[in-house]
């Protein structure tokens, strides 16, 4: 249940939420697996898009991926195969 059921409290400038904002799925913080399992996920993505665009130079650090192009085109290209993995795993 950890990784399905949890409950987290927001907070800004000293601020907390009165009530906790449910999360259906995610990886919880402080677990010495969220970053091996956000790694895992990502890989996927990451060996498609440099095999798809080897012109590109693609970086992934936890649950950021970025990359840079030379031309306007591949750039859309990339986000358009990151938009939908990212929605599917969850970012």
């Amino acid at each position: 249940q950890a990784w399905t059921e949890q409950a987290r409290w927001l907070q800004f400038m000293g601020a907390t939420t009165r009530h906790p904002m449910e999360v259906e799925t995610a990886l919880p913080q402080g677990d010495p697996w969220s970053m091996p399992a956000m790694s895992a996920m990502l890989t996927a993505g990451l060996l498609t898009a440099e095999a798809r665009w080897p012109t590109a130079h693609h970086a992934v650090y936890v649950d950021d991926r970025s990359w840079c192009t030379y031309d306007p085109d591949t750039h859309v290209q990339v986000r358009a195969h990151w938009q939908p993995y990212a929605r599917t795993i969850g970012l």
